[in-house]
């Protein structure tokens, strides 16, 4: 025993120095090689604790600005051939920090990861502008060329509001639970915990398909006109202020 654990510190030094004597430019030769969304330009520091001072992410078409980035890697991570690193990012008003992992088959997976920004961040992909302040918890996430196979977060939107063209609509304080599994399906319940409406939506995506929504939305006393009017664009509202949403794609 006491050899196999001098064996081990020996192993775990090696990688620790040649970790610390590689440039971290080797870093974003790696990203590319495995074909990863993350990018990073202007690297600085070793291929244990550097420093970017460009990063996005760039998947599916989309492309999601991450700016300053910083990473350390986990030691004991490079003993499994799946080496995790502490990484963080700022870019303006957005702060992420979390774990990120490359696999030995080539995936990616993020765990313990928070991430707040204004709500605009995902302008990109809603069908109209946004705002408020988002806070994400990931406490899983995995993903391969195919797309996610396993998500596990949380998601709250802060004063949220959404342009309908004419006005800003207010829509309160509202939370969803975020679940990916391995066969593509992707469910999400979003719910309010402060607003003008008392809302419960269901989200459901199979294999990479667009979100479909279904659900209820009852405007509270405090609603306003324009909220209303915005509802009755896209929404059954068989009595009034009760509304019915069977959105798919």
């Amino acid at each position: 025993m006491p050899l196999n654990r001098s064996l081990i510190l020996s192993v775990l030094l090696s990688l620790l120095f040649v970790g610390a004597s590689i440039p971290a430019h080797w870093l974003g030769e790696l990203l590319k090689k495995n074909a990863s969304p993350l990018a990073l330009r202007g690297l600085s520091g070793s291929l244990w604790s550097g420093h970017a001072a460009q990063s996005e992410i760039d998947w599916q078409g989309q492309r999601w600005l991450l700016g300053d980035f910083r990473w350390t890697l986990r030691p004991l991570t490079l003993l499994t051939l799946s080496p995790c690193a502490e990484v963080s990012s700022l870019y303006r008003r957005q702060r992420v920090k979390g774990t990120l992992c490359l696999h030995a088959d080539g995936t990616w997976s993020v765990s313990d990861a928070e991430i707040t920004a204004p709500a605009s961040v995902l302008n990109t992909w809603s069908p109209a502008p946004l705002e408020g302040d988002v806070e994400l918890t990931i406490d899983t996430l995995a993903f391969s060329a195919l797309g996610v196979t396993q998500l596990q977060a949380d998601i709250s939107w802060r004063e949220a509001r959404i342009d309908s063209g004419q006005d800003w609509v207010a829509l309160g304080d509202l939370t969803s639970h975020w679940r990916g599994y391995a066969d593509g399906r992707i469910r999400a319940k979003i719910f309010d915990r402060q607003g003008p409406a008392a809302i419960a939506l269901k989200l459901a995506s199979d294999k990479g398909q667009p979100l479909s929504v279904d659900g209820t939305i009852e405007l509270r006393k405090s609603a306003s006109a324009q909220l209303s009017d915005f509802l009755q664009v896209f929404a059954e509202s068989p009595t009034s202020g009760h509304f019915l949403i069977a959105w798919h794609q």
